[in-house]
């Protein structure tokens, strides 16, 4: 039997045990690394619908609601109506939101250290390579399921 879906799941704990740790350390106490997720791209783009980081972090609208509103209760996001669209709800980072920032992009570069050890160049565009063939393979058997 081919253990590969088996090697990424415990391959994604790990990195997540990494992250978890790092913030802790870093006293971020009560986050996790998905809430890391959404910063990540509050930290590249601020200001964005909560569909919009929907679609950036590859996750369910109300799964997004549910972080957003933990990082909003820990003060590091606030909501707000679109001035444009009153339906939608833009979130935005805090004082305290953006403090984070170094402290991400340093657990970021330590995690790239970590994962990209004594692997080369070649052999992690492969794997990239790879496991995006793995991922279009599962969206289009997806897809025949639902009649596409």
């Amino acid at each position: 039997m081919d253990d590969t879906i088996f090697m990424l799941s415990r391959t994604v704990a790990r990195a997540n045990r990494f992250l978890t740790a790092r913030m802790q350390q870093m006293g971020l106490h009560g986050l996790v690394p998905s809430h890391g997720d959404i910063l990540g791209q509050l930290f590249r783009e601020d200001g964005l619908s909560m569909r919009d980081l929907a679609r950036r972090v590859n996750r369910d609208p109300s799964t997004v609601t549910t972080l957003v509103k933990k990082l909003a209760a820990e003060g590091y996001v606030r909501t707000e109506r679109s001035p444009h669209d009153g339906r939608a709800t833009i979130v935005l980072l805090t004082e305290r939101g953006r403090a984070l920032e170094d402290g991400f992009r340093r657990i970021s570069h330590d995690m790239n250290a970590v994962q990209n050890a004594g692997i080369g160049a070649d052999e992690l565009a492969a794997l990239r390579a790879t496991l995006a063939r793995i991922q279009r393979n599962f969206d289009e058997d997806y897809g025949k399921g639902l009649g596409e």
